[in-house]
């Protein structure tokens, strides 16, 4: 006999009826507007079939990975070399475990809205569900584009560097595909000075995206503004920003943050307190361009990332090596946006 979903019960969560009423009635079948999230826009423009549930699913979804990695599963069946099905029947051990977290919501979920499956998700049931989505996977209905109407999309942003070319967006937007797929300037990389071999790179990257050198912090700042005005230029209406520590809110002078440009561009890591007021002026300087052209901020509080630092450097950054940080931020986000308010 088998066991029943609860998850998949239609008033999961909704513990009375007037949030039954009001989801059923009027929620659920309201479109999608989605502003941030990490889609490929190349997947989509090419419209994507995927070949299985492991490329769908596990091909770049840190949560899992994290979660995988928790449950004590070796590393060559979640990034490594192990075959799609393998690292399939890792991840549906894995599930089990993760009951009370959202992981466990979200993945019966998914099997019950995009395939119809109420099965539960475990090492025994893992065998015949990879074989089933493989099969649905298969299908026309199941590729980027179709997922993307299944769900009702309308709007979805994406999240790029400002070095980023936006070709897939461009070509997406002369398709004229009918779900507006836009982007989000995510300048992440561009305000970190704890690694000059990292801002190093960076820099040279830059460098080609405006076809000149950046000899100083002031050149700098103007080659961000000119890849701002790029993803403005082609429908970017929104920042976005990853805050792994209290709002930056320093004041350097002019002079600190070219000395302090010029260690990194050196490769010279600069302490603590120059990282910051490095960051805190970088910050404000995206501020005053959002706000310039009406554009949306949105900042990404609470997260400790890339906590495993050997993990980071033999797999990479955002590879599911973050944690829940304990920073307390609102001292320093007020003074952050009445800074704002100020100007």
């Amino acid at each position: 006999m088998s066991i029943p979903n609860p998850i998949c019960d239609p008033s999961f969560l909704l513990r009375n009826s007037f949030s039954q009423k009001l989801y059923h009635q009027i929620v659920k079948d309201l479109p999608i507007y989605d502003y941030h999230n990490h889609l490929s826009a190349k997947d989509i423009f090419l419209d994507r079939k995927f070949t299985d549930i492991t490329e769908l699913w596990l091909e770049g979804d840190h949560y899992k990975w994290r979660a995988m990695r928790a449950n004590g599963i070796d590393e060559q069946y979640i990034t490594g070399n192990a075959s799609s099905k393998e690292k399939f029947i890792k991840w549906s051990s894995t599930v089990p475990a993760t009951v009370r977290n959202p992981l466990y919501h979200w993945t019966h979920l998914e099997l019950k809205n995009t395939f119809g499956i109420e099965t539960i998700l475990n090492a025994d049931s893992a065998d015949q569900i990879y074989n089933e989505t493989k099969s649905l996977l298969l299908q026309d209905a199941y590729s980027v584009r179709n997922l993307l109407r299944k769900f009702r999309v309308s709007t979805l942003c994406t999240t790029e560097d400002p070095t980023d070319d936006l070709k897939w967006h461009i070509q997406l937007k002369e398709s004229g595909f009918e779900i507006k797929v836009s982007t989000s300037f995510r300048p992440d990389k561009a305000i970190d000075a704890s690694n000059a071999a990292n801002f190093r790179n960076y820099l040279i990257k830059l460098e080609k995206c405006i076809n000149k050198p950046i000899e100083n912090y002031q050149d700098y700042v103007a080659a961000l503004k000119l890849r701002h005005d790029y993803f403005h230029l082609h429908g970017c209406r929104l920042s976005d920003h990853g805050l792994e520590f209290p709002f930056p809110v320093l004041e350097p002078t002019t002079a600190k943050l070219e000395n302090i440009f010029q260690q990194l561009k050196k490769s010279n890591t600069p302490g603590y307190q120059a990282q910051i007021e490095f960051k805190s002026a970088l910050m404000i300087e995206f501020s005053k361009w959002n706000f310039e052209k009406g554009w949306v901020q949105q900042y990404h509080v609470g997260a400790l990332r890339d906590a495993n630092t050997s993990g980071v450097k033999k797999i990479g950054q955002a590879c599911g090596f973050d944690s829940i940080a304990d920073f307390l931020y609102a001292e320093t986000m007020g003074i952050f946006f009445n800074r704002l308010e100020e100007h």
